[in-house]
Parts: C-alpha cells; sequence; structure tokens
C-alpha cells in the first residue's frame, strides 16, 4: 500500500496515514507515547540512544497506512534497524534474531 498507493484489498485509492502510531502511556493519565517496535532490558547508553531511562531502550515506532474504504490496515517500523545490529553486537541475549534467506528459490 505505501508504494502502490492503493489497497491491496480493494484497489481505492483514498489512504489514511498514520505517521506515528500512538498509544496512552502506562503510568500517566494524559500522556500519549510512540507505540515502540519493542523494548529491551538494556541500557539506552549501552545503545546509544537519546532516551533518558538507564534501566530500559524503547526501540523504534510504527507507522500505519489505512483504506478509507474497507480499513485494511498495513503497519511499517521504522527507526528500529541500526539498533538491532547494535544489539546483536553487545553479544547479550536479546529477543531480536536475524532470519535472512539465501536461495533465489521461489516460496513454496
Amino acid at each position: 500500500m505505501k508504494t502502490s498507493q492503493r489497497c491491496p484489498k480493494c484497489a481505492c485509492t483514498k489512504l489514511y496515514v498514520v505517521d506515528e502510531v500512538r498509544q496512552p502511556a502506562h503510568d500517566s493519565i494524559n500522556l500519549i507515547v510512540p507505540m515502540h517496535v519493542t523494548t529491551a532490558a538494556l541500557p539506552t547508553d549501552d545503545l546509544g540512544l537519546p532516551d533518558s531511562n538507564p534501566h530500559r531502550s524503547a526501540i523504534g515506532r510504527f507507522e500505519a497506512w489505512i483504506c478509507s474504504e474497507c480499513g485494511y490496515t498495513e503497519w511499517y517500523a521504522k527507526d528500529f534497524a541500526a539498533t538491532f545490529e547494535k544489539m546483536l553486537e553487545l553479544g547479550r541475549r536479546v529477543h531480536v534474531r536475524v532470519v535472512e534467506t539465501t536461495s533465489d528459490e521461489p516460496y513454496r
């Protein structure tokens, strides 16, 4: 949808784009925060993130593309790849893994 500018389900061309999906903060009555791709139990200093939490790192954000006709939605992760690479370089046990296909054969 993001590249074709068309809904893959109904072919509608009117799309709503939510540049940063947000949600209420769990510990505040009026704070709204971005929905993160994941949160890691690694200090922000270890990952070089601008966050101020010394105990955990919130990684990446989501954007959403929504069809105005049928409501079909595609989610895209943003600002995550460099941080994931850094997490894997640290050699610590993290909840991110890489799956990479090297075969040129079609998926079946």
